[in-house]
């Protein structure tokens, strides 16, 4: 049977912890409140006693207060004494007796996984470890759980022991992270532990020194309550959540019916977010620049800027330097209003009369973290971002005014850079991000902009290599599998290949006649080849799907003309109105064919690319609520309602097919080989555009636009540069390049002055004028 959790999944601010608190408050429920940070837990305890709660039932325990916490923890929930006990995240995930009296409620997402890597080890420590390794490994398994035999258990047993006799001779007994990770292996009921299968054969063959393991909780480490909820914001986008959901059942607290609006609702016009550098948002970028440096011209450039100078802020950094001196900040503790607060701090109120807030520390998980979780879990690397650094900085942010919903104060929010801030934009759904100077020239692209055309057609084709690589393992399949669901919460899925023409057909049948009651559940589908048919879920179940759908809700434009566009690149594609749909405003779905089947990351490369592509094509940036893409809906783990008739009765289905050349009757997709060799917006938030794509790679048929490029590029100052981008032009269509396509290469070479720094340098209007010229003669130039 699977573990029952309550979930209160809401924004920040709206009111779960004060409505857990009127519950305890007003009640006899014994509860465990389990919290990250002892300021929050006394925050909390004083509002219970507020509340009418007495204090002499109530009962802190810290780690940062209490030496013996767990103990502590233990012998007060086994008494019975306190009806209310707060203790860290860290104490109540575990089992102790008596916890079956008491409702457990975790305040924000738990950690539920911990990384433990052990470079160089001492031979006696390789000795043990070799031991716990009774079954054979092979590569052919991803990864290798140590489970804990009767042989594994005799010797952990042995190790243990050899460590609580404090030898002085033992190295064992110095090792508390060895010991803590053979802890974890013998509570194989509610911990799992983990390696990566290839990389222990090659520390076992002496070929690397360094192993890493991953220890994480199962839904079982709290099953030993009455009851558990957890309380957070964001919870869809949580580890505990994804690694949790396929072997427990969730389900929405009673108590979220009295939660308030989300601040997005009420506030998103106050809210105006900065961003510092195009993508110097890790760590790596930041030490190279120099990241003392960077703080001190931040420091300057806030206290220097009109409309944040002078203005009481928060604001949080890197921790240490490399010799554990903590990074200071130009102006604190020189009277001036900085406040510096960790970069994870969460749930406390004590700062919402604050307006301005500065997220200044690099947050970024290592790729071993990356690479498990999207192996063994399925998540994306957009998952792992949304989960981590995005999360810490809309937690952050929220300790500011935003959560005091009396305030009407314009609130600023700072953030590294424009990825971060394009993330937090789709959170508070306020205007678009604008950049904030602070006088490096490096943080806008500089250093990249001096590279040789020699360098950055090698680089650009190295990133292009590695897509290409990554794509070709993707296995390709006839037609479309379509997967299908009767409703939203169903627990069973059905699956139907169809080819394009049969789909369509389906679908248009569907928009026009299938009439459900406003109150019947809604189909839903999606399209993808699957791991397993009795999993229901696509999270880490779908492997790769051949359409591209986009969600697009009260829409001022009608559909026809962005229909007119994809039809124009060569998109066979069909619009369906989506329940919604009204005579005056628009919501409908837009399904797009792909050449071949495209794994998640793919998907949202290329999903990306063509939302920035309608984005530009349609000045989106000035105009949002044209066409409202949903870009919740861009992973390939979204399913969709299928079409049927509109509740207003005002439907519409558009089909538009384009046909392949040669004699077969074949329709005309997406080319997936294209759009993975233009720039990628390698951050689904990043504001790519049209102009922003390179051409695609070179065919036997066609030769490399790179080296066309190459022939015309001009060197600032040597003239002719508008003569060389029509010659250019002229070469590319002549080499089998659409239109379509040389607008976008030529304009990312205009941008990065690859024909010179003139500013008349305007590649859309001469590529048009190279495509409508129909004579066999080149033209002079322009």
């Amino acid at each position: 049977m699977k573990q029952k959790i309550f979930l209160m999944d809401a924004g920040v601010a709206r009111g779960k912890t004060h409505q857990i608190v009127e519950h305890l408050a007003t009640t006899d429920t014994k509860a465990i409140i389990g919290t990250q940070q002892h300021k929050l837990s006394l925050e909390i305890k004083e509002r219970l006693i507020a509340n009418g709660a007495s204090e002499d039932e109530i009962l802190v325990i810290s780690t940062k207060t209490d030496k013996k916490c767990r103990s502590k923890f233990r012998t007060a929930v086994a008494s019975g004494k306190y009806r209310i006990i707060f203790a860290d995240h860290s104490v109540v995930l575990g089992r102790y007796p008596g916890t079956e009296q008491y409702d457990l409620f975790i305040d924000e997402v738990p950690t539920i996984e911990k990384t433990v890597r052990f470079k160089k080890m001492p031979k006696r420590i390789q000795e043990v470890m070799n031991i716990l390794f009774d079954h054979q490994i092979t590569a052919e398994s991803s990864y290798y759980e140590l489970r804990l035999t009767p042989q594994v258990a005799l010797e952990i047993e042995a190790i243990l022991k050899e460590y609580r006799n404090e030898d002085e001779d033992s190295v064992i007994s110095y090792n508390k992270k060895f010991i803590n990770l053979c802890y974890a292996i013998t509570n194989s009921q509610d911990v799992r532990v983990e390696v990566r299968a290839s990389e222990i054969l090659k520390w076992k063959a002496g070929e690397t020194p360094y192993v890493t393991f991953y220890q994480s909780f199962k839904p079982s480490i709290i099953s030993v309550y009455r009851s558990a909820t957890i309380a957070a914001a964001n919870i869809h986008n949580a580890d505990f959540f994804h690694q949790w959901q396929d072997v427990a059942d969730f389900e929405d607290h009673p108590l979220c019916e009295n939660l308030r609006k989300d601040v997005s609702e009420l506030k998103s016009h106050l809210i105006k977010i900065w961003f510092l550098s195009e993508e110097h948002g890790t760590w790596y970028r930041l030490n190279q620049l120099g990241y003392q440096y960077f703080l001190d011209c931040v420091a300057d450039a806030v206290a220097a800027h009109p409309e944040l100078g002078n203005a009481p802020y928060i604001f949080c950094t890197r921790k240490a330097d490399e010799n554990g001196d903590p990074y200071h900040w130009k102006y604190e503790g020189k009277g001036l209003p900085g406040i510096r607060l960790p970069s994870n701090v969460k749930g406390i109120d004590g700062f919402k009369h604050i307006n301005i807030a500065l997220h200044l520390a690099p947050v970024n998980p290592p790729p071993a973290v990356f690479n498990h979780k999207r192996d063994r879990y399925g998540q994306t690397s957009e998952d792992v971002k949304e989960s981590i650094p995005y999360e810490g900085h809309y937690q952050f942010m929220a300790r500011t005014s935003i959560r005091d919903y009396a305030s009407d104060a314009e609130v600023h929010l700072i953030v590294l850079d424009r990825a971060a801030a394009n993330a937090l934009q789709r959170k508070f759904k306020c205007a678009n991000p604008k950049p904030l100077d602070i006088g490096i020239p490096e943080l806008w692209g500089a250093q990249v902009e001096a590279a040789t055309s020699t360098e950055r057609s090698k680089n650009s084709r190295a990133r292009a290599k590695a897509i290409r690589d990554d794509h070709a393992l993707t296995e390709q399949y006839d037609g479309f599998k379509i997967i299908h669901w009767e409703k939203k919460e169903s627990k069973f899925l059905r699956q139907n290949p169809m080819d394009w023409w049969k789909l369509t057909s389906k679908c248009e049948e569907d928009a026009n006649n299938l009439v459900l009651p406003a109150n019947a559940p809604r189909p839903q589908f999606r399209e993808g080849d699957l791991s397993d048919l009795n999993n229901h879920k696509l999270k880490g179940n779908i492997k790769s799907t051949k359409l591209a759908i986009l969600d697009i809700d009260e829409a001022r434009l009608p559909p026809k003309p962005l229909s007119d566009f994809l039809y124009d690149c060569g998109w066979s594609h069909f619009i369906y109105a989506s329940r919604s749909n009204t005579a005056d405003l628009y919501s409908f779905r837009v399904v797009i064919g792909l050449s071949e089947a495209v794994n998640a990351e793919n998907y949202r490369r290329i999903i990306e690319l063509v939302v920035a592509d309608i984005a530009t094509y349609f000045e989106l940036d000035k105009r949002p609520k044209d066409y409202p893409i949903d870009r919740s809906k861009l992973s390939i783990n979204s399913r969709f309602f299928s079409p049927t008739v509109p509740d207003s009765g005002h439907g519409f289905f558009i089909k538009r097919h384009i046909m392949a050349g040669g004699m077969a009757f074949e329709a005309k997709f997406l080319d997936v080989k294209w759009f993975l060799s233009r720039n990628q917006v390698f951050d689904p938030e990043a504001a790519a555009t049209f102009e922003n794509a390179p051409a695609p790679k070179a065919t036997a048929e066609r030769l490399d636009p790179e080296t066309i490029l190459a022939k015309w590029e001009t060197k600032p100052g040597e003239g002719k540069g508008n003569e060389h981008l029509f010659r250019c032009a002229i070469e590319l269509k002549k080499n089998g390049w659409t239109e379509y396509e040389t607008n976008a290469f030529l304009s990312t070479a205009c941008e990065r002055n690859r024909f010179g720094e003139g500013t008349d340098r305007d590649a859309k209007t001469t590529v048009r004028n190279v495509y409508a010229w129909k004579g066999n003669r080149s033209p002079s130039a322009v």
